[in-house]
């Protein structure tokens, strides 16, 4: 093999190439100095900006956002520095943005009268944020990005990555005026300018969150990694893929590798069903779902292939690699075109998550439930981490449809069922931990929890004769408590959750439904969602008060008798501890088992702060005990 050909493919992200094993990125000698000006900079930084989406509680989430390849190669062996033979422009500038928003997240941590809270995020954050800015060894700093000459490499460091106070940094970097030098001054000025008036007219604590989404979509951003063993011909590599448009992903290497290899199957003049199959594949993961393709590829694949799946989901895992060892020759035209109808069989079913309620055997029984955490698990897991969950589910959804005996199927619907009500669950504290804690610390141990669920999930098989479901969810529920650092975190900010359709205070109204919703499930008879009903404020909401929209004042209520209770505040001119003794003889006439345990307590004329407080931590207590503890736990 000529030493041309030593290289191989990836896609990753910015997070995992500069805090991965390469710990130093120096650009090649085949390189020119960083000459990127204001109008690349201005369409990096508003690209990074518009990626940006919103979810339904108005916040800002990171989306897929591809920043295009990157040429890399191993200076010598055993070394932790690496060679930038293409990208450096790129690399550089995303490098400057971590730098900006670190700048600015520090300013506001050192703003005298700032929240004690927001002072904490804030501070947390630029500290996170440098460590893609910095390595650290034996204490001391050194950075991660090395320029190419002496000269902007010396300004890069002392003038961009330190930290200094805004106007001091503005006068250091204009006393500067070489022209390569001006280049990195231009860009951090007018990147930090374009970030300063997107904050613009937004208070302290939603600057700092979305300074957040901003970092964190650049640090998601995908780029395609290229690692050749051998400099001299890293810039004849760079060129041809440059000239021809080449996109080197493992996706797009698996992809014309099937296409030759089934060259001979089932083969009609004129037409290519291949290559339309796989264009129908990846087009609908890419336009119907907010999931990347690589990560449905590499899902898929393991799910076919249980026993290539280590102990986690290695991203380093080579994908092209797996497929060639396990189909490595034209022989396998049949096996590889089995293995496509397959992907395209999970991408159909991947589309029943997406629209729950047009599946049709989701109709019947209690289906009608389940489908009810499905719609609040797509409305609320809209990160790069919790997107994932139709995937996690995939393997149970696709035993249950292809399963023939009927004992059997009957208990991996059954076991759907539950492993759907288990995940929204949580997905809910996830999304109850990201609410309390911005940073990714608290978070860290779930991204390895998801993995072992998958892990699980697709190794599990239903023997005929055998109970094994029930010990596969206790296992996973203790796992998923040990996950958790600190409980106390996660009912803290549950008895929090507020809803008011007034002053803006409905961005949290799917997380109070959910939850409202889901402490009125027991194993009675009572089925919720034969219930028809909407959230009442048990003192009215008109005061706009922070405890009239607190979890601990709302409760589920039949649709009809809400209404009545609204006509009933309009009707007689009341005072509230009257007006609350007349909607509890409406609340009588309640079938919900939380609303008939309410009025059982119900003090109507001392229902007050103190005691809307205490009904929000007992709701943040029981939900835990009753769905997130394990019985090993209680």
């Amino acid at each position: 093999m000529s030493e041309m050909s030593q290289f191989s493919a990836r896609e990753e992200s910015i997070r995992t190439l500069l805090t991965g094993v390469n710990n130093v990125y120096k650009i090649s000698r085949f390189q020119r100095p960083y000459a990127w000006g204001k109008k690349q900079q201005e369409d990096l930084i508003l690209d990074i900006i518009n990626a940006l989406s919103k979810n339904s509680s108005d916040e800002y989430e990171e989306c897929f956002y591809f920043l295009g390849t990157v040429i890399l190669h191993g200076l010598k062996d055993g070394s932790a520095e690496t060679s930038i033979v293409d990208g450096q422009q790129r690399i550089i500038t995303i490098t400057m943005i971590f730098v900006i928003i670190r700048d600015m997240l520090k300013e506001i941590s050192q703003k005298k009268n700032i929240d004690e809270k927001d002072q904490k995020i804030s501070s947390s954050l630029s500290e996170e944020i440098a460590k893609y800015i910095y390595i650290k060894e034996d204490g001391k700093e050194s950075p991660i990005i090395w320029p190419l000459q002496e000269e902007e490499r010396k300004f890069f460091f002392e003038n961009i990555l330190q930290y200094n106070s805004a106007s001091k940094k503005k006068k250091t970097m204009n006393d500067n005026k070489d022209e390569l030098c001006i280049r990195y001054s231009e860009g951090y000025l007018i990147m930090k300018s374009i970030i300063e008036k997107k904050c613009k007219g937004i208070n302290l604590h939603k600057k700092i969150y979305l300074l957040r989404a901003i970092y964190r979509q650049a640090r998601e951003a995908k780029i395609v990694a290229i690692y050749l063993s051998n400099e001299n011909e890293s810039y004849s590599i760079y060129s041809d893929i440059n000239s021809k448009g080449l996109s080197l992903t493992q996706q797009d290497l698996i992809k014309n590798d099937i296409f030759y290899k089934t060259k001979n199957v089932n083969c009609i003049p004129g037409l290519d069903k291949i290559s339309d199959q796989w264009n129908s594949i990846y087009n609908s993961i890419i336009y119907k779902t907010a999931i990347p393709f690589d990560i449905f590829y590499r899902y898929c694949w393991y799910i076919i292939h249980p026993e290539d799946l280590e102990l986690n989901l290695n991203n380093s895992v080579n994908m092209f690699e797996l497929f060639q060892k396990k189909y490595p020759s034209i022989e396998q035209g049949e096996e590889i075109k089995d293995f496509l109808d397959q992907l395209e069989e999970f991408s159909l079913l991947l589309f029943h998550f997406i629209e729950p309620n047009s599946v049709k055997q989701w109709k019947k029984d209690d289906w009608p439930i389940v489908v009810k955490k499905i719609d609040f698990a797509n409305a609320t897991a809209k990160n790069s981490i919790v997107s994932k969950y139709t995937l996690w589910l995939l393997p149970l959804y696709y035993n249950w449809i292809k399963e023939k005996e009927s004992t059997i199927k009957r208990k991996y619907e059954s076991l759907l069922k539950k492993m759907i009500t288990f995940v929204a669950d949580t997905i809910f504290i996830y999304q109850m931990i990201g609410m309390y804690d911005i940073t990714d610390i608290t978070l860290d141990k779930f991204d390895h929890y998801f993995e072992f669920l998958f892990n699980k999930l697709v190794n599990f098989k239903i023997v005929k004769g055998e109970n094994n479901s029930g010990s596969l969810i206790e296992e996973l529920k203790i796992e998923r408590f040990l996950s958790i650092d600190n409980i106390t975190i996660i009912e803290k900010q549950i008895s929090m959750l507020r809803y008011s359709k007034y002053n803006g205070l409905n961005t949290q109204i799917e997380y109070v439904k959910y939850i409202l919703r889901r402490l009125n499930e027991d194993e009675s008879s009572y089925q919720i969602d034969n219930t028809k009903g909407s959230i009442e404020h048990i003192l009215e909401d008109e005061a706009r008060t922070e405890i009239s929209s607190n979890l601990g004042n709302l409760v589920y209520l039949e649709e009809i008798l809400n209404k009545e209770c609204s006509e009933l505040k309009v009707a007689k001119s009341i005072k509230n501890g009257q007006l609350l003794n007349e909607k509890i003889k409406i609340y009588n006439r309640s079938s919900v088992p939380e609303v008939i345990e309410l009025i059982s307590e119900l003090n109507p004329y001392d229902f007050s702060k103190s005691e809307v407080k205490g009904r929000a931590e007992m709701m943040a207590t029981k939900f835990i005990k009753k769905f997130i503890q394990s019985e090993a736990e209680v």
